[in-house]
């Protein structure tokens, strides 16, 4: 990998037939925004934007009952959703 050049982790899927429209996978009560994304003037699909919570870390219940899994703090990440059609 080249100097400066960060790896970048994506999961694709692709919906069935079935959901014509695509967006009729969205589940909206999980959506904080949906962002109409553009590559020059040419919209591409809209991007939703996932409301983003923190967790325990994976790992703390390794150490429950033993210590106080609080104080290891919490993780946060928000996920997205690219709509784009054929």
């Amino acid at each position: 990998m080249e100097k400066g050049k960060r790896k970048t982790d994506l999961t694709v899927y692709l919906v069935k037939e079935e959901f014509v429209e695509g967006e009729e996978v969205v589940d909206s009560k999980k959506v904080q925004m949906r962002i109409p994304l553009k590559v020059g003037s040419d919209e591409i699909g809209p991007l939703y934007v996932a409301n983003s919570h923190s967790n325990l870390p994976r790992w703390a219940s390794f150490f429950d009952g033993v210590i106080d899994v609080s104080q290891l703090g919490r993780n946060q990440s928000t996920g997205a959703l690219l709509i784009v059609k054929e």
